[in-house]
């Protein structure tokens, strides 16, 4: 981040903050987090190009910025005009395809505070002089996790490349968490009510999913289902902001959320374990 750090010195960016930016409307893991609104532009490079893996976003889900910015290009800011902060990382190697360009890369998330709709983002490229170009706006639409097809959905989502586990417990005792993991009419351990539909990022195999379904697709049974979040592995992350979703025939029952830090890894991972999440309450 040297680079980076002396274009944006010169260009007057604000100082860089130990936030990660966890209450930024965007997040760009790896980047910068610098606290204020982008800098002015003053005649800096232009940014070649720039775009994101798909203009749907889902809320929490990850996707990548990439483009292409001039050779002399320190380094590249992204940002949404009116948020408390915005991101900076440095471009990468010339792009073999067009020599005269160097490619840049990250990924590149919303937060679940975002409204659902269109939303701008704003990239500009910050030249080695600290010079600051004109933004480049992105068009985006941002979209929440669809409704599973289902009777009854409680769904757990994340933020960061963590390995975490939706447990829920049935009126009935049974539990499901992911050594359960199983589809109806699949082998394996599929219960009549509820079943759970993946293992999301099983042992720190990242798999950019960072969702996990417990679903029901008869009528669920009446009573109390009880809901724990169980942070197998943080994978090298240094938290994970978490997400607990209830609905039920397209009413949403309940929304909790919370964060897992590593002193929530150090417990057993056997049936029972995990931070108590919340409740719903299921009637006839």
């Amino acid at each position: 981040m040297r680079a980076l750090a002396l274009a944006c010195l010169l260009a007057g960016c604000n100082a860089p903050v130990n936030d990660p930016g966890l209450h930024a409307l965007t997040i760009l893991p790896g980047a910068q987090f610098y606290h204020g609104a982008l800098p002015v532009e003053n005649g800096g490079p232009v940014v070649t190009t720039a775009a994101l893996t798909r203009s749907f976003i889902i809320r929490g889900k990850v996707s990548r910025l990439f483009g292409s910015v001039p050779l002399d290009t320190g380094g590249i800011l992204v940002g949404v005009p009116g948020d408390i902060g915005y991101w900076g990382f440095v471009p990468g190697a010339r792009d073999p395809q067009t020599p005269d360009q160097l490619s840049f890369g990250n990924e590149f998330a919303i937060s679940d505070q975002v409204a659902l709709g269109p939303m701008m983002v704003s990239v500009m490229a910050v030249g080695t002089d600290g010079k600051v170009g004109p933004p480049t706006t992105l068009s985006l639409t941002v979209q929440d996790f669809p409704i599973p097809d289902s009777h009854l959905s409680i769904s757990l989502d994340w933020d960061t490349n963590a390995d975490l586990d939706l447990r829920v417990i049935e009126p009935s005792g049974y539990e499901l968490w992911p050594k359960k993991v199983s589809n109806p009419g699949a082998s394996g351990d599929y219960h009549d009510d509820g079943y759970l539909d993946a293992d999301s990022n099983s042992s720190c195999n990242l798999d950019g999913r960072r969702e996990e379904n417990a679903l029901w697709v008869k009528p669920p049974a009446p009573g109390v289902y009880l809901i724990r979040v169980d942070t197998f592995s943080l994978c090298g992350q240094s938290f994970a902001n978490w997400r607990v979703r209830a609905v039920q025939d397209g009413n949403e029952l309940l929304v909790i959320r919370g964060e897992s830090l590593p002193s929530d890894t150090r417990f057993a991972h056997g049936p029972g374990a995990g931070v108590y999440a919340g409740y719903i309450t299921v009637t006839p």
